[in-house]
């Protein structure tokens, strides 16, 4: 796994610099409180470029909670992350002052789905920066990162491992195998959710050339299939949860719908064909020990 300072170091410019250490600032934040820091995993876009490099992701940050966050009131979790955001802004050198603007129960009525949520607005702004600080303050900060907290979802902490970003603070996020399995959900999900997943593909295919040496062991690709089976509980893809579910043709033409656009948020490699990144996703998912399983 890469270290956050890395990861740091390879912003573009200025702006995308200070979004990274405002990253930085929410992670350490939420590993320096006890609640917090044994129950949100990290997952999405923002592990892949944090631990593996990958250059593709969104300004919000994803987290899953392995207890019932809704234990926690939304006032609570303000108050958490608003005392530890508060000290890391002081330990830190970063020219930066972070404040929470928002934390809201999604959706208003929780009876209507069965993943609902809390979503955070933190806005960030430049300490050097009078009139920034003067917007932060009144929450009208442009500068926003969003964290989505989701419950009720199928994971564990053996689903996880430590990502560190200190001697002796360290955040949960997804463990490979579990990012791999989710992609896979998400791609067999598109039919039900009538929405394109191209992205995942894309990091499915980035992870597979990256990290080749663990995910094509028979022991990964046994531990990949039965966390994708249990991520996919109560999903409604029971259709598809077999050897062959990737090469239905909806499921293929939405991976592939307006895959070009992915170019808008990184410099893809042009060398490999969308498609062809499609078999190689497929032929992956048709390598797992299908034949074992038992459902």
């Amino acid at each position: 796994m890469k270290n956050i300072e890395e990861w740091i170091d390879r912003a573009e410019n200025d702006d995308e610099k200070k979004f990274r250490q405002a990253i930085h600032l929410i992670l350490l934040a939420i590993s320096r409180d006890k609640f917090l820091s044994q129950n949100l995993v990290i997952k999405g876009g923002i592990v892949l470029s944090l631990a593996y490099g990958s250059e593709r992701y969104t300004t919000d940050l994803d987290l899953s909670s392995l207890d019932n966050m809704e234990v926690l009131s939304k006032e609570d979790l303000e108050l958490k992350l608003s005392k530890q955001i508060t000290a890391v802004v002081a330990l830190n050198d970063y020219d930066l002052k972070l404040l929470v603007h928002s934390i809201k129960y999604m959706p208003k009525d929780p009876s209507k789905v069965k993943f609902p949520a809390y979503k955070a607005r933190i806005g960030y702004a430049d300490s050097t920066n009078k009139n920034a600080i003067k917007r932060l303050d009144n929450k009208q900060s442009p500068h926003i990162i969003e964290l989505d907290i989701s419950f009720n979802e199928s994971v564990s902490v053996s689903d996880t491992e430590n990502f560190k970003l200190t001697d002796r603070l360290n955040v949960l996020c997804y463990s490979l195998e579990q990012l791999i399995a989710e992609k896979y959900r998400s791609i067999l999900q598109q039919i039900v959710r009538t929405r394109s997943r191209r992205q995942d593909v894309f990091d499915i295919h980035y992870l597979l050339n990256q990290e080749a040496s663990l995910l094509y062991s028979n022991e990964t690709k046994k531990t990949v299939l039965d966390k994708l089976i249990k991520c996919s509980e109560r999903k409604g893809i029971e259709e598809y949860l077999n050897q062959f579910g990737m090469r239905d043709e909806e499921i293929k033409r939405l991976s592939l719908e307006d895959f070009h656009t992915l170019s808008l948020e990184i410099d893809i490699d042009t060398e490999v064909p969308p498609a062809d990144m499609y078999t190689v996703v497929q032929n992956y998912f048709e390598s797992l020990p299908w034949s074992n399983l038992k459902i």
